[in-house]
């Protein structure tokens, strides 16, 4: 009888003193994982349960791709005197056609191009837009040395109303003579 008393004592004793799981019931949803009992969130979203989507500060831009760009002037003649394709440069503006207008980057280099295919162009350090709801353009010039630059086509965009989720590739076609893919990553505070 003292044998049994004791091995149900004993067996209360671990019954009780066992440590529920803490993630039981947890879920963490967008990829988040429960550690302790606690949702710990990727870098995307927050909150309890890492439903929330986090607000980047900006978006960065680590290459452009140029889908389509137009292959003659406005004038249909060629973009050179010599008859060539146009010497290609990028130039990123925020807050275009506005009084605070700025160039925020232009391509270090041109080159020679007849159209077709795409360019890519990859910036020296990633190109910051912020999420912030400011518009931004993408420009193409043809480089001209000593006539100047002429420009070519672009594109307005707001990066904020152009992405939903966190897309790591922006495809802007406005269905004219340009478009553009750009790599991107985020930044949060």
């Amino acid at each position: 009888m003292k044998k049994l008393l004791f091995i149900v004592l004993i067996s209360v004793i671990m019954i009780t003193c066992s440590d529920p799981d803490p993630c039981a019931g947890i879920v963490c949803n967008n990829g988040g994982t429960c550690d302790n009992g606690t949702c710990e969130c990727t870098e995307f979203y927050g909150g309890p349960s890492c439903s929330v989507p986090r607000v980047p500060t900006a978006i960065l831009v680590s290459k452009i791709d140029i889908l389509k760009w137009p292959t003659t002037t406005s004038a249909g003649g060629g973009w050179d005197l010599n008859g060539t394709g146009p010497d290609i440069f990028i130039a990123v503006v925020k807050n275009p056609g506005t009084a605070n207008e700025s160039t925020i980057h232009t391509s270090a280099s041109a080159s020679n191009n007849t159209g077709g295919g795409f360019l890519s162009y990859t910036p020296t350090l990633n190109i910051s837009l912020s999420a912030d709801g400011s518009t931004y353009s993408i420009r193409l010039y043809d480089d001209d040395d000593e006539l100047g630059n002429e420009f070519m086509a672009g594109i307005i965009f707001t990066p904020s109303q152009e992405i939903t989720g966190f897309p790591s590739t922006i495809t802007l076609d406005a269905g004219g003579t340009v478009a553009y893919k750009l790599y991107v990553t985020y930044d949060f505070l």
